[in-house]
């Protein structure tokens, strides 16, 4: 969604012909956070990761903390950063980390996660990808047993399209999980791809 919206933009080289997102986390200021720290609803394992991932990543572009400790528990603040240097593998990173969010992150983080401001508020919403209407067909794809990203975003992206005036589709991948997703909906978004190239 967010490099549609770039290709959407005029002047560019390309020209966007249709958008076909799935299992994205595509509201960050209103699912990611509440889904990750909920293990109901995700992969607590998982949820880790993503967390981690996401305040590594943001260390820099939006300042959210200045030294690891303020964030993360000993002994993973001296490891974490480390872990996404782009040099290790998922299965080493899920390795190195715990096994749920409260095992990694200090207390203070946790209630910063639940109820963000500051900083963070502002990283989160201007990560939000659907607020905005697409020209061109748009169908967001969503497997039913996704614990990874929560199929719920691809509903909450659908209304935020609408909300701009905009339409999208939602499309069900049926009872898979992350992998799954792409798995059942590459072939579909190739032949609708074709379809629509094809004109019929």
């Amino acid at each position: 969604m967010a490099i549609g919206q770039r290709l959407a933009a005029p002047g560019g080289p390309w020209r966007l012909r249709a958008l076909a997102p799935m299992a994205g986390p595509y509201d960050m200021s209103g699912i990611v956070l509440p889904a990750a720290l909920d293990p109901g609803r995700t992969d607590p394992a998982k949820a880790v990761f993503y967390l981690a991932y996401l305040l590594v990543s943001w260390k820099s572009l939006y300042a959210l903390y200045a030294d690891p400790h303020e964030v993360f528990l000993t002994p993973y603040a001296a490891t974490v950063e480390a872990l996404f240097d782009g040099e290790h593998e998922l299965d080493d990173i899920l390795a190195a980390l715990p096994d749920r969010p409260q095992l990694l992150l200090r207390p203070e983080t946790l209630a910063q996660l639940a109820h963000p401001t500051g900083r963070l508020a502002t990283a989160l919403r201007e990560n939000d990808v659907c607020r905005w209407a697409p020209a061109v067909s748009t169908r967001i794809f969503a497997g039913q047993r996704d614990r990874d990203v929560v199929p719920e975003h691809a509903e909450r992206c659908q209304q935020q399209i609408a909300a701009h005036g905009g339409a999208a589709e939602v499309v069900d991948a049926g009872d898979v999980d992350h992998i799954g997703t792409a798995i059942v909906s590459l072939p579909m978004i190739r032949d609708w791809f074709i379809h629509l190239r094809s004109g019929r």
